[in-house]
């Protein structure tokens, strides 16, 4: 097995593989496999409990980052605003993008890209569970 085949398996396992770990295990853990360990971001490094936080203060958007298209994702669903199921919700929602995401050959930073999609995504399951529970959504109080 060559290594960058290897390297692509972790990779999905780490992400796309959580069964016996919660969302925090899993974000930690891609963060050991992207090879990011002990880097801060300025988006955060606990994406349920920042996105707990925000809809805590009644802001219920969700996270994008910028690619060579805006990406607002689950790690199961690529585009949830294109989503028949989540289309209604990101549209009443809104969507905050993460600062500084780019698809840019000048974004020196691959870690910073990669672990902010992930902790996009994350975050987006956050607000759609919490979403589902109280049945409706809004944009942030201050919009």
């Amino acid at each position: 097995m060559s290594m960058g085949l290897a390297s692509f398996i972790l990779l999905l396992t780490a992400v796309g593989c959580t069964a016996g770990t919660n969302e925090k295990s899993a974000y930690e853990h891609a963060l050991m496999i992207n090879g990011c360990e002990g880097k801060l971001f300025k988006f955060g490094r606990d994406p349920e409990k920042d996105a707990a936080t925000a809809l805590a203060k009644g802001d219920q958007r969700f996270l994008g980052v910028f690619g060579f298209t805006s990406m607002i994702s689950t790690r199961e669903i690529a585009q949830l605003n294109y989503h028949p199921k989540f289309q209604e919700i990101v549209a009443q929602s809104g969507v905050r993008m993460i600062e500084g995401t780019s698809d840019s050959f000048g974004n020196d930073d691959a870690c910073f890209q990669n672990m902010a999609a992930i902790y996009a995504q994350i975050y987006n399951e956050t607000v759609i569970a919490a979403a589902s529970e109280i049945g409706t959504t809004k944009r942030s109080p201050d919009e």
